[in-house]
């Protein structure tokens, strides 16, 4: 059997990751909780007239009704699955590549080249997804809980969550919509490769100013960010959709089928609501994200 090892300094890189990623997801939590919200809202308890029409209105009106501390709402459950989900990919990613996408022995290039790295990025995708899909679920019910500064909380705790789908929902409520995220990681991943392989063209290797080469790494990975989520942002709103679909064991959708076929009737926009407010989460959390990273590895160099 062939092994496959990760270095050391992608454990370290890995480790530096995590902690950027921590903030830049924590800064921009906000923004991603009036994203979540204006998906979910038709199966929240908030009567039509009170939902929210923009994502501005929500970020007005979640301290004001909820608590300044409701903008953070499920952003713990949320680093939770990302942090070690982060590690978990990268190691199955690179133990998919090796043993069966681009074993170390041959060499490959051009579309062949690409199409192996999504065979191993999608194989990747889905066994994390499989894996942490339940606190991904956990953190969309923790983000569309509505309730009111002083009143008490639908849930405790994440572990008071997990109960109460498990009592009401059964098990599998836990996966409830994870075939929608199955079949997104495809799309996604593909799109993801082909815009970064081709928007890489346009940036320099190499440059004597050292702003402008992290200049546009940033614009690359903001812009393949951007794309691809905006392109697959539909399996995103229907996964969302489904997560909250027992909610209270009230059963609004009998099946995915069924989800896209009522968002349908509720007309195209459905599919998209929040997708400026991912755009507005997308770009600053790149940017947040990889400015903590270069800060921390510099210190860290210098250590």
């Amino acid at each position: 059997m062939k092994h496959f090892r990760i270095e050391e300094e992608e454990l370290w890189n890995l480790s530096l990751s995590g902690i950027a990623t921590v903030v830049a997801k924590t800064l921009v939590a906000p923004i991603d909780r009036a994203k979540i919200l204006l998906q979910v809202q038709p199966l929240t308890p908030l009567p039509w007239y009170a939902r929210y029409r923009t994502g501005l209105e929500a970020l007005k009106r979640i301290p004001r009704e909820q608590g300044f501390w409701a903008y953070w709402r499920g952003n713990g459950v949320n680093l939770l699955r990302t942090i070690p989900g982060s590690g978990f990919k990268l190691f199955i990613y690179e133990y998919f590549k090796d043993q069966f996408f681009l074993p170390r022995n041959q060499s490959y290039d051009g579309f062949d080249l690409i199409l192996r790295k999504v065979g191993a990025g999608v194989s990747a995708g889905t066994s994390a997804v499989i894996v942490f899909y339940p606190l991904d679920l956990v953190r969309t019910r923790f983000a569309a809980d509505v309730s009111r500064q002083g009143l008490p909380r639908e849930y405790t705790s994440i572990l008071d969550c997990m109960k109460q789908i498990c009592r009401n929902e059964g098990f599998f409520g836990l996966y409830s919509g994870v075939g929608t995220s199955i079949l997104g990681v495809v799309p996604y991943i593909t799109t993801a490769f082909v815009t970064y392989d081709l928007l890489r063209t346009f940036v320099p290797e190499e440059d004597t100013i050292w702003m402008r080469i992290h200049i546009s790494k940033l614009i690359l990975g903001a812009s393949t960010g951007v794309i691809a989520q905006t392109i697959t942002y539909p399996f995103d709103t229907v996964r969302r959709r489904m997560q909250m679909n027992s909610r209270s064991g009230l059963k609004k959708y009998n099946s995915i089928l069924d989800c896209v076929l009522s968002m349908w009737k509720e007309g195209i926009r459905s599919f998209y609501r929040g997708v400026v407010m991912n755009m507005l989460r997308t770009v600053p959390g790149i940017s947040i994200q990889m400015y903590v990273y270069d800060r921390l590895r510099q210190y860290a160099l210098k250590r």
